[in-house]
């Protein structure tokens, strides 16, 4: 009994903590970076779509600005790119270097596998391991509605007893054991976990080996070679099953393996998140503007590429 106590207040804690990883309110909680890399890709793709209707130009291409559209993609892939890498960090969860990732909460689960007892899960809940008691209230009570004919009618909470049988059978599934053999120490089985842990690693790592090698480093053409990325790239396909295996792991993780619930990933705009969208950039008459900010950019960027020794001596005070 010591024993059991003692894994159960084990499972609270972690259990606390895991949740907290997926779904706290902390900004780096999965579920909210999750949902801002939905809202980024949703974005995209509306942008994406509406250029496919833009006007064609009469001397080839389509009037849309080059400028914008490629500064707009460069950044939404690198936004992406990252953002997946981030979710997939293999720091624990815990320490100087601790992370909230995808990949450290399973190798976290993994490790801390043996607290993942079914009656423990139970206690931790607040879900009761034995409901036959509550099965025969809930059928007293809805015969009593019956009797007093007031027909279809809604039970208390309180008296739901299939919400504790369809958690045993979850929990049947995830430990690998037919319902009639269940038991209080019943664990859910190692190759679940590893199996969800490889769906994240197969779904992301095209798009993790270009931002090793192109974003988040500035890889040499050896170190590049290695993983054969001179050419690589990554397509909206690529992130949109990236995205897709880890919205799907994180909504199982919080669900079916710590018995909460998940929300939808793609947040409900509070606003007309098109409002205006059909308006230029600038009118015409501003156009000169622009020219004279980049003609003063380049200007900056030439004056920076000859800084020389005169400056190097006035800045360090020293002479060569």
């Amino acid at each position: 009994m010591m024993q059991t106590t003692s894994t159960l207040v084990s499972l609270k804690v972690k259990r606390e903590q895991w949740l907290n990883v997926l779904a706290g309110k902390d900004q780096h909680s999965i579920i909210k970076q999750l949902s801002q890399l939905a809202w980024n890709a949703a974005s995209y793709q509306v942008v994406n779509e509406a250029r496919r209707l833009a006007p064609s130009d009469p001397e080839g291409g389509v009037q849309l600005n080059g400028l914008m559209h490629r500064l707009l993609d460069r950044g939404f892939f690198i936004d992406q790119i990252v953002g997946i890498r981030r979710l997939n960090d293999t720091f624990p969860l815990e320490g100087e270097k601790g992370v909230f990732s995808l990949t450290g909460l399973l190798d976290d689960l993994l490790r801390h596998r043996h607290l993942l007892k079914r009656r423990d899960i139970f206690e931790a809940e607040g879900l009761k391991y034995d409901y036959d008691d509550v099965k025969e209230a809930s059928q007293e009570y809805s015969s009593k509605k019956i009797k007093a004919g007031e027909g279809p009618h809604y039970l208390p909470r309180d008296l739901v007893w299939q919400r504790y049988e369809l958690r045993h059978e979850c929990l049947d599934r995830l430990a690998g054991v037919p319902a009639g053999d269940r038991k209080p120490d019943d664990v859910i089985q190692e190759s679940a976990l590893i199996n969800l842990h490889s769906k994240v690693a197969s779904a992301c790592r095209d798009v993790i080996g270009v931002a090793t090698k192109f974003i988040a480093h500035a890889a040499t053409p050896e170190s590049r070679a290695v993983v054969s990325a001179d050419d690589a790239g990554v397509s909206l396909d690529q992130i949109h099953a990236a995205h897709r295996s880890l919205c799907q792991i994180t909504g199982f993780l919080a669900i079916y393996v710590l018995g909460d619930s998940c929300p939808g990933f793609l947040a409900t705009p509070q606003f007309d998140q098109f409002v205006h969208i059909e308006k230029p950039l600038i009118d015409m008459s501003e156009v000169p503007r622009l020219e004279r900010l980049w003609c003063q950019l380049d200007n900056e960027y030439r004056a920076w590429s000859h800084w020389g020794i005169d400056a190097y001596e006035t800045e360090f005070g020293a002479k060569t």
